[in-house]
């Protein structure tokens, strides 16, 4: 498995900064990130429903 090349810039993007700086720019960014989170019953919903379909 092949290690994405933004990810691994990203990396050392993030270590040249300062750590207050850092954690304060991925707050920033995952802020705007939604918490996709499917509860229980929708998740078993979506499993049979890809079952009947499979």
């Amino acid at each position: 498995m092949a290690i994405d090349p933004n990810y691994t810039a990203a990396k050392h993007f993030l270590n040249l900064l300062p750590d207050a700086l850092a954690v304060k720019l991925c707050k920033q960014k995952l802020a705007g990130v939604e918490n996709k989170k499917k509860s229980k019953q929708q998740r078993v919903r979506d499993f049979k429903e890809y079952l009947k379909r499979k």
